[in-house]
């Protein structure tokens, strides 16, 4: 604000703060939000990334593959090109979600040969995933924010080739573990940081094989 009216734009001040401004100019991607509302092409019932009220028309991503045909607009330089390209635009039909070859998986978008996942979103090659971003080649993943080729797991975030684990941060080949950070090649622990090629550890303590699992117990 004071830079602002040094250079003398003071008279022109936001009245929006810094972080809002910034959060209206990304939201570019209607991605998150899921909605119930009908296709402009058929009249049938869809649940799309594009609400209702959106001002082009949404169709069916299977109908605006096989019937979409933009219309043409004559340009008239006499008039603003922003103008003509806004009602041009407004009349072009767009696919209701973006995805390839997925089997079940209405409530997903940007989500791409998968099966029977569940709001999940940018991702691809997954099987039984819900509450997922970014994840890919991930079976039976639940609230996995850039997990790949994982299995069985629950809270893994940022993390590859992991298995039968529950939060999980930056770890990598961890199997049948909790609660873990930047861990690498690690079975069996639990509450563990910063280990390499362990088994058996419990808040980074080397266990026996009893000891661990009468500690787990507990």
């Amino acid at each position: 604000m004071v830079l602002r009216k040094k250079f003398g734009f003071g008279d022109s001040l936001p009245k929006v703060l810094p972080k809002y401004r910034f959060q209206y100019l990304g939201a570019f991607w209607p991605q998150w939000n899921l909605h119930k509302r009908k296709c402009d092409k058929t009249g049938k019932q869809i649940i799309s990334v594009f609400r209702p009220d959106c001002v082009y028309p949404v169709w069916k991503r299977e109908e605006w593959f096989e019937n979409s045909n933009p219309p043409l607009k004559d340009f008239d330089p006499s008039v603003s090109f922003f103008e003509q390209a806004w009602e041009l635009f407004q009349k072009c039909p767009i696919p209701h979600v973006f995805e390839n070859h997925n089997h079940n998986c209405e409530y997903t978008d940007d989500w791409h040969y998968s099966k029977n996942c569940y709001l999940c979103y940018s991702g691809q090659y997954s099987e039984d995933c819900t509450y997922c971003y970014e994840c890919d080649h991930c079976k039976n993943i639940h609230y996995g924010v850039s997990a790949f080729y994982s299995e069985l797991c629950f809270d893994l975030i940022n993390s590859t080739n992991c298995f039968n684990s529950l939060f999980l941060l930056n770890c990598k080949m961890v199997s049948d573990s909790a609660f873990m950070y930047d861990c690498r090649d690690c079975s069996n622990c639990l509450f563990c940081f910063n280990l390499r090629n362990k088994s058996y550890c419990f808040g980074n303590k080397q266990l026996s094989k009893e000891e661990f699992e009468k500690q787990k117990a507990m």
